[in-house]
């Protein structure tokens, strides 16, 4: 450790001990702190109080001398921030590109705080990238609705007889004329279903599509060979889902749509889940618009063996679906499209 100049002395013992006042404050006094611990349980809490307060007291040291922090004769300014939302990781890596050197961040999450070393110039940017990223993030409510198609044929065959029954001396003699006639008709059916369900912004869920998988030994094996499945392992109680990544564009109005097919099942008495990545797509979708999945091209038997289910009846079906994506407000109310 480099200690400080001579010079710089005054200076660096005024703000390490304004910085044990600040960190003092934020977990009350020591007296109040100690009648805690013993509350709370005695010797373990009131450890672990004291170590918080020793590393917090270690970092003022070494950011405030400006030997110690890198700020050069230039000396930081010690602030604590109180964002109402947890900052994400994104704004968390903008708050460190903008510091770059030039300052020190420790992320309080027991207390909600963010303490931040830095020119006292930069405070307002910090600020200005926490303000932003607290404003309430918005919803997505998605819409999938499920058509299930079934085909049947039904037959019928028709014999027309036709003719006449004689009785002479001789006997009886009959004769009939058969026109055997066949008639098919294709008959065509299925179930539907609707499931809604609301995603934050930036964040993901998954909708069920089947409880049973018809081609489940065709989909295990294409998880095998793409590396997702290890091949001694065994799935049971397997069902199909979508997996859903939606994010609202720079325009506020357009929905980027990320689906992912996914299998979910027992395995070794624990739930396991295989997201099939390779066959990831990705749409763009108007706010409140609806888009079929029946025209997805990009791995096209893979969805073809995939978006398959049993109808009631037992027989295959083949799936429909189409995703409706609308933006909701931090009220829950539908956004002007």
């Amino acid at each position: 450790m480099v200690p400080c100049r001579k010079q710089q002395s005054t200076g660096c013992n005024v703000m390490l001990a304004h910085a044990g006042r600040r960190v003092i404050s934020l977990y009350k006094t020591p007296r109040d702190a100690s009648r805690q611990a013993q509350r709370c349980g005695g010797f373990c809490k009131s450890l672990k109080h004291i170590t918080r307060m020793a590393f917090l007291l270690i970092f003022c040291f070494l950011t405030f001398c400006p030997a110690n922090s890198g700020l050069g004769q230039e000396a930081g300014v010690f602030r604590a921030y109180h964002p109402a939302n947890t900052p994400t990781e994104g704004t968390m890596d903008a708050i460190r590109q903008l510091l770059g050197e030039n300052g020190r961040i420790i992320d309080d999450r027991e207390t909600g705080k963010l303490l931040i070393l830095a020119p006292s110039n930069m405070h307002a940017q910090v600020a200005a990238i926490l303000e932003q990223a607290d404003v309430p993030a918005r919803n997505i409510r998605i819409d999938l609705n499920i058509r299930g198609n079934t085909s049947a044929k039904d037959t019928e065959v028709n014999l027309n007889p036709s003719g006449r029954i004689r009785v002479t001396q001789n006997g009886t003699t009959m004769r009939f004329k058969m026109s055997p006639t066949l008639r098919s008709e294709s008959l065509g059916g299925g179930s539907s279903e609707k499931q809604s369900l609301v995603v934050v912004d930036g964040g993901d869920a998954s909708l069920m599509i089947g409880e049973e998988v018809p081609y489940f030994e065709w989909l295990q094996e294409m998880g095998m060979s793409w590396g997702y499945i290890p091949r001694d392992q065994i799935m049971k109680n397997v069902g199909a889902n979508l997996h859903i990544n939606p994010t609202i564009m720079a325009d506020g109005r357009t929905i980027l749509l990320r689906i992912t097919p996914e299998l979910s099942g027992m395995t070794g008495g624990k739930t396991k889940r295989v997201k099939y990545t390779k066959a990831s797509t990705t749409l763009r979708i108007r706010n409140g618009s609806t888009v079929s999945l029946a025209g997805l091209t990009k791995d096209s038997e893979f969805y073809r063996k995939f978006l398959v289910g049993f109808s009631r009846n037992g027989e295959k079906e083949s799936l429909n679906m189409s995703v409706t994506a609308t933006i909701l407000d931090p009220a829950g109310r539908e956004m002007a499209r």
